[in-house]
């Protein structure tokens, strides 16, 4: 059995992007390229204390001919791991003021980078 963490990528959460979507997906390109397999999932939600939990997707496999509880054989766990809370935590429980000061700083810092492509962007064009 193999296990594998799904963390979603930036921007995904606009599309719903889910670890059940996932696995789905991963299920029709395992059918795709086997025959005689049938491959479907089962959800656990797994707390770890109280604050914290994830779910984990398992991926079984088992012939197209028996029925699936005689011989389903585990395959894949897929975990979902959210980190987008744990790192806005601290960010999160700021006072604005803080918050706008530390993204305009953000912005002064990277100011010097923006004019630097540019202008080797206008570069470019003209050679």
């Amino acid at each position: 059995m193999s296990a594998a963490i799904y963390i979603s990528g930036l921007g995904q959460s606009a599309n719903k992007e889910s670890v059940e979507k996932y696995a789905a997906r991963y299920i029709k390109e395992l059918e795709y390229s086997t025959s005689g397999i049938t491959y479907y999932t089962k959800v656990e939600k797994i707390y770890y204390n109280d604050e914290q939990s994830s779910l984990a997707v398992r991926i079984y496999q088992h012939p197209k001919e028996e029925p699936k509880s005689d011989k389903e054989t585990l395959l894949y766990t897929f975990y979902d791991f959210e980190y987008n809370e744990l790192l806005n935590q601290k960010f999160q429980n700021k006072n604005l003021l803080f918050k706008n000061i530390a993204l305009l700083l953000l912005v002064i810092r990277k100011f010097p980078r923006i004019i630097a492509s540019l202008s080797v962007n206008r570069q470019q064009k003209v050679d």
